[in-house]
């Protein structure tokens, strides 16, 4: 018996696994591409602007101008301590002050360049003494004078150490251009800073620029006995020929009264 078989028969090929990961591991690194590239070339839309600001700066009501003029009432009353800076011909100087509100009394210390020196006030009248560095500091030429080395400055700072409360509380009385932003209280070219609607606790004047708070006149009255004991008249300055400031040497004290006078003769002889 023979028997024919199929000769075209082969064995069936094993799956090839191979061809279907490679397309999709392709199919899927192309997406994590696009994904990637869109993510990192992608513009957000711009957020939406702020709310416009609301404009707070308003002119004075009726009880505003009430309750800032009390305040700058109570500024010339009683006795405050300043801290802050003052400019001169366009030149800053640091302060630290304490004084009684009628300016009879205060004292303190000033900087400049970087030297200080003692701040005196008595009876409306400012001294200063220091070391020839900070008067030069200052734009004095000259020697200070002795101890206790005290000088009368006269006009040098233009009024602004110990800046009287009368002038700088007047330069700030609520007018119709005043304006108050918050705290912020603004007359023309000055202003004040209102702390709780309580209290000024600064204020920025003809370029005398300080913080402001309440200080004890019986401390401050010694404090500034103490510095000033026997200050005297106190040294004066002058102005030199180029209009530029000089210490000047004090004039020798007069003598006691009834004192004989000395001349270049000599006495009479007595006549028997």
């Amino acid at each position: 018996m023979t028997t024919t078989g199929n000769t075209n028969w082969r064995a069936p090929k094993a799956f090839q696994w191979r061809n279907v990961i490679i397309p999709v591991l392709l199919v899927a690194l192309v997406a994590a591409t696009a994904g990637v590239t869109w993510a990192l070339t992608r513009t957000d839309p711009p957020p939406p602007p702020p709310p416009p600001t609301l404009p707070t700066e308003h002119p004075l009501s009726q009880l505003e101008i009430t309750g800032i003029t009390t305040l700058l009432a109570r500024q010339r009353s009683g006795a405050h301590k300043a801290s802050g800076t003052i400019v001169v011909n366009g030149h800053t100087f640091g302060v630290q002050l304490t004084y009684l509100d009628d300016n009879t009394a205060g004292s303190g210390v000033m900087t400049a360049g970087g030297t200080r020196g003692d701040a005196l006030l008595d009876q409306g009248t400012v001294y200063l003494r220091g070391d020839t560095d900070f008067w030069s500091a200052l734009g004095v030429t000259g020697t200070p004078p002795p101890p206790p080395g005290w000088v009368n400055i006269g006009d040098l700072l233009q009024g602004k150490l110990f800046y009287p409360p009368a002038k700088w509380t007047a330069a700030l009385t609520p007018t119709p251009a005043a304006r108050l932003d918050g705290s912020r209280y603004t007359a023309g070219p000055n202003s004040a800073t209102i702390t709780n609607a309580s209290d000024i606790t600064h204020y920025s004047v003809n370029d005398v620029d300080v913080d402001v708070t309440a200080a004890q006149p019986p401390d401050v009255l010694a404090a500034a006995t103490q510095l000033g004991a026997d200050h005297g008249p106190g040294a004066p300055l002058s102005r030199t020929a180029a209009g530029g400031w000089t210490l000047t040497a004090p004039a020798p004290p007069a003598p006691p009264a009834g004192t004989p006078t000395t001349t270049g003769s000599s006495p009479a002889t007595p006549t028997p």
